[in-house]
């Protein structure tokens, strides 16, 4: 799932790859892939940008 988020007042986008328990992996161009957030903290700056996000489903084989 490609989020956008506000950090720091401005608009950035992140890649959620993942989530255990309340931690979520998130790929994330100015810290690098496989980064580590807590639920908390994710819904915080997703929630800021109204949650906006865009779903990648992989393609159906038929």
């Amino acid at each position: 799932m490609i989020i956008r988020i506000v950090v720091g007042g401005y608009l950035h986008t992140i890649v959620v790859v993942g989530y255990k328990g309340d931690a979520f992996y998130v790929h994330d161009p100015a810290r690098g892939p496989y980064v580590e957030v807590s639920r908390r903290e994710l819904v915080s700056v997703w929630g800021a940008n109204n949650y906006r996000a865009i779903v990648v489903r992989g393609l159906r084989r038929s």
